[in-house]
């Protein structure tokens, strides 16, 4: 894929350049994830549950490219160290464009590094994430939680809505260096609905409890608000979780939603949705660290509370990157 390529035709002004803004400002969130046309891609959900004892950990995935795929290339590479060398396992085919390995069963405690290989038919590859092997997806057996500080990405998300998308930001995060934002480019705009949601859900069905935590920081204005909601149909219908957002909160500060009215159900999904009137919009929403904690104790649901250290978790990213090294999304 060609750089330039992926940075003009993402720009906010790619529909209609000319000589006075030429393809408009940079939108990184949209250029990382730009695919042209034959390009390998995968559609990738990241494994956020794994106990002792399952025998096996599903990685699955759909790869598709429009001139095809060696489907006898297509592999997952795993360890248990984050660093070279890799096992790799060859995905199966589970139909259609959906395919899938197993990863060994692995004791309690210990963090499995992954990512996968693609091939396509003239013998091109790529990779998921970006920037593997450096940079993995990861997960620790035996812990009882779906957890995303963006540090890879927004591969378990997807965004919609009216209004500009929302993506990854590096002007504020609580660690790492990435959070998710409504706005990456600058402030919401005026008259917008715009969402992201979890790209698949997380099954309650077998707890007890279960709460939702993240780390977030905003500026917005009055009138215009920020919203929690959770599905249990796939994603077809929402309710909000507590209160909305609104204001200016100028640091991170930890939120926890309870979700224990949702216990039993198999398929639940967060969404956060920012709306705005037509008069003053700001810079809007920040979010980062994002816990669904299963069965917690000792916590109880105040918004702004501190969640104990112990339910942090972070994932695995390259030591190189830095503020430095990503472009400023405020131009």
């Amino acid at each position: 894929m060609m750089v330039r390529e992926a940075l003009m035709m993402t720009a906010n002004n790619a529909d209609d350049p000319d000589n006075d803004y030429g393809w408009g400002i940079v939108n990184l969130t949209e250029a990382i994830f730009y695919h042209p046309e034959g390009d390998i891609v995968v559609e990738h959900f990241p494994v956020t549950f794994a106990t002792e004892g399952m025998g096996s950990y599903r990685v699955s995935a759909e790869i598709t490219c429009d001139h095809g795929l060696n489907v006898g290339e297509l592999k997952v590479f795993w360890n248990t160290t984050g660093v070279e060398p890799f096992d790799a396992i060859p995905m199966n085919s589970a139909g259609g464009d959906s395919f899938y390995a197993d990863i060994p069963d692995q004791g309690s405690g210990t963090t499995v590094y992954y990512y996968i290989y693609a091939q396509d038919s003239y013998g091109l590859s790529g990779l998921q994430p970006l920037g593997a092997p450096e940079h993995l997806y990861s997960f620790i057996v035996g812990s009882p939680r779906f957890y995303d500080g963006f540090e890879v990405g927004t591969y378990a998300w997807v965004t919609g809505g009216d209004g500009k998308k929302w993506g990854l930001s590096a002007d504020y995060s609580y660690t790492g260096v990435l959070s998710l934002t409504d706005s990456p480019l600058g402030s919401y705009e005026s008259s917008s609905n715009t969402w992201v949601a979890m790209r698949a859900g997380v099954d309650l069905s077998t707890v007890n409890s279960a709460l939702l935590s993240f780390s977030h920081r905003y500026k917005i204005y009055t009138d215009d608000f920020g919203y929690i909601e959770v599905s249990t149909d796939g994603g077809s219908s929402w309710e909000q979780l507590g209160e909305a957002i609104s204001g200016a909160q100028d640091s991170f500060v930890e939120e926890t939603r309870s979700l224990d009215d949702y216990v039993g159900e198999q398929d639940v999904r967060i969404r956060f949705r920012l709306t705005s009137d037509v008069f003053d919009n700001q810079d809007g929403w920040y979010i980062d660290d994002l816990n669904i904690i299963l069965n917690p104790t000792g916590v109880e649901e105040e918004s702004g509370d501190q969640v104990p250290l112990a339910f942090s978790l972070s994932q695995n990213y390259p030591k190189q990157l830095d503020r430095d090294s990503l472009f400023d999304s405020r131009g």
